[in-house]
């Protein structure tokens, strides 16, 4: 028992330093940790109500656009029966899409968007969201 406190005298400064620099280190990891989750947080939240707001404001524009016409929407002109055929094909994709059919939607993609852009279905469903 004596040569405990003698060791504990002989080093006790040493412990005691080492002991406060690890708490430090402690308490600085629980604060970044803090302060990331925090941020990180605060991104999901702002990146949501952005997709959210762009998501409304893009199905508003879609509803209130008409393609039944047969002409183009941007130029006014006629559209042929292969560039008609077209737009259809592109409102059954955004139709997949919406109502999540995200395999389907997924095949509709060339081959050279899913090479570029989306080389797993698991990202273009992230796209998606």
């Amino acid at each position: 028992m004596n040569s405990i406190k003698i060791w504990y005298n002989k080093h006790r400064k040493k412990m005691w330093t080492v002991l406060g620099v690890l708490v430090v280190m402690f308490l600085v990891v629980q604060l970044i940790r803090i302060v990331y989750g925090l941020y990180r947080d605060y991104e999901r939240s702002t990146y949501t109500n952005s997709t959210i707001t762009m998501s409304e404001e893009i199905n508003n524009n879609l509803n209130s656009i008409s393609l039944e016409t047969g002409e183009s929407v941007v130029t006014g002109q006629a559209l042929s029966n292969s560039q008609q055929g077209g737009i259809e094909a592109i409102d059954l994709f955004v139709e997949y899409c919406n109502s999540g059919n995200v395999e389907e939607a997924y095949n509709m993609l060339s081959d050279e968007c899913k090479e570029e852009m989306y080389p797993r279905i698991r990202r273009f469903y992230s796209g998606l969201l």
